[in-house]
């Protein structure tokens, strides 16, 4: 028999064969019973709110640390930056990991090493303990967020897997909003080494829930071939080269300017590796970590453009939207990360309803220019917002960029999964996470660029005047409508390609059955 990664007896009928397919009938080609189906998702959605209340939850508490430490304002920067940086470029190799050493355990080294960082952070005594803390939180909350999506596309049909990406959107959105809010009450009422501590809590019981909940099967024979097939080559390229190319992007303007050397060189580096690192893949190695054969469909590299372009736009707002509502409307801090509930509820109420929509449907074109149209118009309609705007007109303003970006996130998963082969579902899915991580990367480098476009002083947005300020975020809403605009006219060179898909049922899983251990 047939069986999924998971050991368990695969979901060999199609979509269109069992048309009333639900989700008990879903639970049963991988579970034993719906309740450990169920069981599962709780433990993969506690710990994706962990990862994202990591990657937030200091950016209220950064004045209090840096003024405990006696920190630069670089040193500060990357303190808040760090785990971006990290979380980016680990990513591309976590597929290879989920191989390796199967989903369960690669699994819970993430949430081990999110949990070790967020300790190390609790207890650090010095800038270069804290930053280290930092950066290994980010080493296990790209781990996290990649392999949880691996084991989504493991234990779920195509056709279905819309609403289970979304539950765990819904839990990384509150993580995410519940991040500054949290931290700006512990550092408030208490020290800000709770924010770690808190963290270091949420992680062992998500990982306590994974081990219980998560199936386990038989060991694989030939871990140790498949270990020394890697590419360690091609990681040790694209690792050092994503480390030249994204750092000097994210503090660009903040400790270097955008024409220094120091920013310029590392650039050139960075680019050139990524050009080493793709004729290796294609000539060289032996077993690619990225097989670029088989994501060399039309379809595959427009979706890539458009989850990197939405990355790019997603973080535009999350980032500068507080700027707006602290350095304009003049709101500290806590409000200012409260004020942008309006954008991030509606996009995870909208991704929410698209994954159940295109599910029903089983077209997904529809969605992805439907939430390029809708973010184009969200996103343009900011270019209204100024120091007076009453608080009924700026939410009223907020809810269609949000709208928009949570379609997207809901539907351009469906374009990459259902354009390659079930085998490189993987594969293909850990670069989807990766390329909105990077996208994210350029966005704040971008708008940060058109920041300091507006002052000499490009080191302190407090600085620069009020004209300045709304002149700089215009900017910003114009560069990212436009890019809407551009993602949409890319997007509508997606093919159209059937959801009526089975888990994949590979031989070589079907010899292993070893992929959660």
């Amino acid at each position: 028999m047939k069986k999924t990664e998971f050991g368990a007896p695969a979901a060999t009928e199609t979509c269109s064969e069992t048309s009333s397919v639900n989700d008990k009938e879903i639970n049963k080609t991988t579970f034993e019973n719906p309740k450990q189906f169920y069981a599962a998702f709780f433990s993969l959605s506690a710990l994706a709110l962990a990862a994202a209340f990591s990657s937030t939850s200091l950016s209220v508490s950064l004045a209090t640390i840096a003024q405990h430490f006696s920190l630069s304002t670089p040193k500060t920067f990357w303190l808040a930056t760090s785990t971006a940086l990290t979380s980016t470029v680990i990513q591309p190799c976590c597929a290879t990991l989920a191989d390796v050493l199967g989903r369960k355990k690669s699994l819970t080294i993430s949430a081990a090493a999110l949990a070790i960082g967020s300790l190390i952070g609790a207890l650090a005594q010095n800038y270069a303990t804290i930053i280290s803390g930092r950066s290994i939180q980010g080493i296990g909350a790209g781990g996290v967020y990649a392999i949880s999506d691996i084991i989504i596309t493991d234990i779920v049909p195509l056709r279905h897997r819309g609403k289970w990406f979304a539950f765990i959107s819904i839990s990384a959105a509150i993580g995410t909003t519940m991040g500054p809010i949290l931290s700006g009450v512990l550092t408030k009422e208490g020290s800000w080494r709770w924010i770690f501590a808190i963290n270091v809590i949420m992680t062992v019981i998500a990982i306590l829930a994974c081990l219980w909940a998560l199936p386990s099967t038989t060991r694989g024979r030939d871990r140790l071939s498949k270990l020394r097939k890697v590419d360690f080559i091609g990681f040790t390229i694209l690792s050092v080269s994503l480390v030249a190319l994204l750092v000097p992007l994210m503090q660009a303007t903040v400790v270097f300017p955008w024409k220094d050397a120091r920013t310029l060189v590392p650039l050139l580096i960075g680019f050139l590796g990524i050009m080493v690192f793709l004729i290796f893949e294609q000539k060289f190695a032996k077993s690619p970590l990225i097989p670029l054969a088989d994501f060399n469909n039309r379809t595959c590299l427009l979706t890539f453009f458009c989850t990197l372009l939405h990355g790019l736009v997603l973080w535009c707002l999350m980032y500068y939207l507080p700027v707006y509502y602290e350095f304009v409307k003049g709101y500290d801090m806590l409000r200012s990360g409260l004020a942008i509930l309006p954008e991030t509820s509606t996009l995870v109420f909208s991704s929410a309803l698209i994954g159940v929509l295109v599910s029903w449907s089983g077209r997904y074109r529809w969605a992805i220019w439907l939430g390029w149209a809708v973010s184009a118009m969200g996103v343009g309609i900011l270019y209204l917002l100024d120091q007076s705007t009453p608080v009924s007109q700026w939410i009223g303003l907020n809810l269609a960029a949000g709208i928009g970006m949570g379609i997207l996130f809901g539907a351009l998963g469906f374009a990459i999964q259902a354009s390659v082969e079930p085998e490189r579902v993987p594969i293909a899915i850990t670069m989807f996470s990766f390329f909105r991580s990077f996208g994210a990367a350029l966005g704040i480098a971008i708008g940060s660029a058109m920041v300091s476009s507006e002052t000499e002083n490009s080191q302190e947005m407090l600085p620069m005047d009020l004209d300045s300020r709304m002149a700089a975020l215009r900017k910003i809403w114009i560069f990212c409508t436009a890019v809407c605009a551009l993602a949409f006219v890319a997007s509508l060179g997606i093919q159209s390609f059937s959801l009526e898909k089975p888990l994949n049922t590979s031989e070589e899983q079907d010899k292993e059955a070893n992929a959660i251990v």
